[in-house]
């Protein structure tokens, strides 16, 4: 007996845009093959089939409000729903060095408005200057 699994519409959006955003990558397969890189092209190809084959489950386009049945062979399913949780982790993983860093950018572009402002008002304090006008 197979377990049919269900997705809330919500579930369903975040697989689908995952798939579309992978699949941009899909003419890698081409330029593997065109670079006789057969070993390279055959994973590709492999992965691209089972994100096409579940994303069959999931429907074109946008969803609607209903719950969706997965209904691929187990083997597929568990081969692109691992290759989704994989690219969603490496993208977590990305986002959280990328937030790091603005946060960084963030802190020294305080610091230069502080420093910035403490200096302006004290050579306005000290006349040491004239206004351009």
């Amino acid at each position: 007996m197979t377990k049919t699994f269900i997705l809330s519409p919500n579930e369903r959006d975040a697989l689908y845009f995952m798939i579309l955003a992978q699949m941009t990558g899909i003419d890698y397969v081409y330029t593997a093959i065109e670079k006789q890189e057969f070993e390279i092209a055959d994973k590709l190809s492999r992965e691209f089939s089972d994100l096409l084959r579940l994303i069959q489950d999931l429907g074109w386009g946008d969803s609607g409000t209903e719950e969706v049945a997965l209904t691929a062979p187990p083997d597929v399913l568990y081969r692109a729903l691992s290759l989704l949780k994989e690219k969603a982790e490496t993208e977590a993983g990305d986002e959280a060095v990328e937030r790091e860093e603005l946060a960084a950018q963030g802190r020294r572009n305080q610091t230069v408005r502080e420093v910035c402002a403490r200096e302006i008002a004290a050579l306005e304090e000290a006349g040491a200057f004239e206004e351009a006008g």
